[in-house]
């Protein structure tokens, strides 16, 4: 830990979430979540927007052992979202949109996200903060963003996610065919 009381940076170069309230030039309030790999370092960031940091505290990983959101689910959700930034819809409505077609824990955490990042979060941090999304998914929207192609990043992890499902059904039909393989020979050979 840092003399400030947050978290000093990690040795492998881990971001660490810090929960902000911030003013504006013009006075009003605002809160988020963004990433940094210090306290002084998202206090630069706010500065880099325009905003001066009222307070400024590290989040705790508990979002993080929430729930795991399902693969399928993750990549229809991004299918969509992908589709939506590329047509040029605004991140926040794009969430709303995936918000609506999605199942009750990925809802809830898209609205959890659209929230987030109407506060001014980016979107990796805006859903590591929710849990329940894989660290590969956050790692290629973190990615995207920093490369301005949030859109292309979406679509990746689209792609992403459905190859790990279509895998993992691959070894359940393996799995299956071989103990039916299994229960035949058990039977002629008893």
């Amino acid at each position: 830990r840092s003399r400030s009381g947050y978290p000093s940076p990690s040795r492998s170069g881990e971001m660490t979430a810090f929960k902000y309230r911030a003013a504006r030039p013009d006075g009003e309030h605002v809160a988020g979540v963004l990433e940094a790999a210090t306290d002084a370092a998202a206090a630069r960031d706010l500065s880099g927007r325009g905003l001066f940091a009222l307070e400024l505290r590290a989040e705790q990983p508990a979002a993080a052992s929430r729930r795991t959101l399902p693969s399928a689910d993750l990549a229809a959700a991004f299918a969509g979202l992908a589709a939506l930034l590329e047509a040029g819809m605004p991140l926040d409505r794009a969430l709303a949109a995936a918000e609506e077609s999605a199942g009750s824990p990925l809802a809830e955490a898209m609205a959890g996200a659209r929230r987030r990042v109407r506060e001014g979060s980016g979107l990796s941090a805006a859903l590591e903060a929710e849990g329940g999304v894989p660290p590969l998914v956050i790692g290629i929207l973190r990615a995207g963003e920093a490369h301005g192609r949030l859109a292309q990043a979406a679509g990746r992890v689209a792609a992403e996610l459905e190859r790990e499902v279509e895998m993992r059904a691959q070894v359940r039909c393996r799995a299956a065919r071989h103990v039916r393989n299994q229960q035949r020979r058990d039977k002629r050979h008893p």
